[in-house]
């Protein structure tokens, strides 16, 4: 039993210290820390005939995009709320990327998403796509956060459907091009 403890003791301090680093994390990005750096980041407009478009235009339903490291490609099913279909005019792009404390793929949008209509999220899940309105930052959730996200929460913009391995195993520092999936 002694070690069952020990256990759950090891696990609870790991979790403690994993959400601390969390909150000052998106501390730093509410005092406007410098969260992200490299070079500059890029983005294309999607033209008219594009499935990104037809987002935009008010189509709702399913639409799959690919989240491209290197030779590697996760895909994913973005959701159907506003900022979501906002962020779909903006495909594709490239943006530098970092791994945040191997727990999420974050990086900075080059322009905002107007995400007031969204509902919060405080406890993200893991696979999940999420934007940061604070400093235009997109993150893929590469592990369980817990609820340790404060105000005013993330966004959610979709979920990973595979190649989430991808993106855990990229390394600190890469580039990812998200575009329509084919």
């Amino acid at each position: 039993m002694s070690t069952a403890i020990d256990s759950r003791s090891r696990l609870e301090a790991g979790v403690s210290v994993f959400a601390a680093s969390l909150i000052a994390w998106f501390a730093a990005l509410l005092i406007g820390g410098t969260v992200v750096s490299g070079s500059n980041s890029h983005s294309v407009a999607a033209d008219r005939g594009s499935p990104a478009a037809a987002v935009s235009a008010g189509a709702h339903g399913t639409f799959r995009i690919a989240l491209v490291v290197g030779d590697g490609v996760a895909t994913a099913t973005l959701a159907d709320t506003p900022a979501a279909r906002e962020f779909a005019t903006t495909l594709p792009l490239t943006i530098d990327t970092e791994d945040r404390f191997g727990q999420a793929a974050i990086g900075q949008l080059p322009h905002g998403l107007r995400a007031g209509d969204d509902d919060p999220v405080v406890d993200p899940a893991p696979g999940g796509l999420y934007y940061w309105a604070q400093d235009r930052t997109i993150a893929v959730l590469t592990t369980d956060l817990g609820a340790s996200v404060p105000a005013p929460g993330l966004v959610r913009l979709g979920a990973v459907d595979a190649g989430l391995d991808v993106l855990a195993s990229a390394g600190n520092h890469f580039r990812m091009t998200i575009r329509p999936a084919v």
